[in-house]
């Protein structure tokens, strides 16, 4: 269950490696452990957490992170050249910190801290299969991307995989998201490039993100079987199927979804500090001339075009025809001036709906990627010096991509129920006692009841009930805004006039 790149033809992406449920023993019951007090919780988290990541051998894959960075020469040919490719991975390895994605994993997995599942995992790690499984999964790791990508080939090709085979590999490849992380980390080298140009090599970026997916994803996903085929040579079917088990249980789905939340958090906080050290870089090449920082990052013909001028040693007339483009005058004299941008740090987002608590919990159990943009944007636009700091144009795509975000978030649905409805059309027209429980009878337009308890979704925003009164029930809608704080707004349903005169 730890991110390594074993299986990966040197895509800068990773995979969970669980195993069988039967080693494990019993999986204990989805939800969060009661946490202790204080330093004693957390002391005993970060110890946990600490050797989870030792016995598991997460630690040899952070220590061999750079391993997985993308080698462009093993891509198929597409719209992008390699060059651009490889400068995009040379920005990234100038500003990638060591340690950040383990970090950010751990931070994940205490912020939904469950011990029994650490405990689980734990005991998995230790069994006879687990062992086995960590060892090949070291012996993989060690090896190059070409030497991964030879070795799965030549292993597929003598060892035809059977469609069981086959199967269980693409099913632990979804479940993983190893193809689409792969296909994501390419497209956001494109990004780092087409950063101030929304027609990157003529195309709209969005264009080549569709294309380069269409490109890509039969291409990552057919190597990504390769490797795994190679680096799980030595399991059987049944114990593959057992690894697919285990990996959809609660202990499983608990370390996956906070491995891959975390790791989409950094990897996105170590684009961003791609895009500012080019932004640094064009900038000191346009003030200084090319020097050799330049020349390491870019192949000759490449590094004028990269700080859009013209190369020296390029000739300036080809067949008879010039090939500098006079540039076009501009009238200046009676041009309107132009007020000067002024940042509003959050206040763009002032008419923007927030995030009901309900779709926002359900956001993050079902879609990690789109959990994981949300808490980066909150975080940043919680940052007012990291605000300051951004430029005009960083700022706008910023503000226009997290309002994008929150519109697909406010999108998402959960399944309509009855209760959910305009509170002028819900009446309270009793209470009774169940057990020690309170319950309440709420009648709907058209005289259909409904029993109502504690902790039921009522009312046209998703509110949640918080107690049931004699005379009235009390709903509170929970929202997230856009800095992540939880926003309460009470409602109050009480109890029918009309109701009282017929009692």
């Amino acid at each position: 269950m730890k991110f390594r790149s074993i299986w990966m033809a040197g895509f800068f992406t990773w995979a969970l490696c669980f195993a069988a449920a039967g080693a494990v023993g019993t999986v204990p019951a989805e939800g969060s452990t009661p946490p202790l007090s204080g330093e004693a919780a957390s002391n005993e988290q970060g110890e946990l957490l600490e050797e989870l990541f030792q016995v598991g051998g997460f630690n040899d894959y952070f220590d061999n992170y750079d391993r997985s960075f993308v080698e462009t020469r093993a891509l198929p040919d597409t719209d992008v050249p390699r060059g651009d490719l490889e400068l995009a991975v040379n920005f990234v390895r100038r500003v990638y910190q060591a340690g950040e994605v383990r970090q950010a994993v751990k931070d994940r997995l205490v912020k939904n801290y469950h011990r029994g599942h650490v405990e689980t995992m734990l005991n998995w790690y230790r069994s006879p299969l687990g062992m086995k499984i960590t060892g090949a999964e070291t012996k993989t790791l060690m090896m190059s991307s070409a030497e991964k990508l030879e070795a799965g080939t030549k292993y597929v090709k003598d060892h035809p995989l059977s469609d069981k085979r086959k199967a269980l590999l693409r099913k632990l490849d979804t479940l993983t998201e190893t193809t689409k992380l792969g296909v994501e980390t390419i497209q956001s080298y494109v990004r780092i490039l087409a950063e101030d140009n929304p027609r990157y090599l003529g195309q709209s970026v969005d264009n080549l993100m569709v294309g380069l997916s269409k490109r890509l994803k039969p291409y990552i996903g057919q190597a990504v079987e390769k490797v795994a085929a190679y680096g799980y040579r030595d399991q059987t079917d049944q114990e593959l199927q057992s690894y697919a088990n285990i990996l959809s249980s609660p202990a499983g789905r608990w370390l996956l979804k906070g491995t891959l939340a975390g790791s989409r958090e950094a990897w996105g906080q170590v684009v961003l500090r791609a895009k500012d050290f080019q932004n640094r870089l064009y900038t000191q090449v346009e003030s200084k001339g090319e020097y050799q920082l330049l020349r390491d990052f870019a192949p000759p013909g490449r590094r004028y075009a990269l700080i859009r001028k013209r190369d020296p040693f390029a000739p300036l007339v080809i067949d008879g025809k010039l090939q500098v483009k006079e540039k076009k005058k501009i009238k200046t004299g009676g041009a309107p001036k132009v007020a000067k941008f002024v940042k509003g740090f959050g206040r763009e987002f002032r008419n923007t709906p927030n995030i009901p608590e309900p779709i926002f919990r359900k956001i993050e159990k079902e879609d990690p990627e789109l959990f994981a943009d949300l808490e980066f944007y909150a975080d940043l636009f919680n940052n007012r010096a990291k605000l300051k700091a951004m430029s005009k144009k960083d700022y706008l795509k910023a503000v226009k991509r997290y309002k994008g975000l929150i519109e697909q978030a406010n999108g998402t649905k959960l399944l309509p129920t009855p209760l959910q409805a305009k509170y002028s059309s819900l009446k309270l027209v009793g209470v009774i006692w169940k057990g020690s429980e309170r319950v309440a009878l709420v009648e709907i337009k058209g005289n259909k009841g409904h029993t109502v308890k504690k902790g039921v979704l009522i009312g046209p925003k998703y509110g949640v009930v918080d107690s049931i009164q004699r005379d009235a029930i009390t709903v509170n809608e929970n929202s997230r805004d856009y800095l992540g704080n939880i926003v309460t707004n009470k409602k109050e349903i009480e109890f029918s006039a009309q109701s009282q005169k017929e009692g």
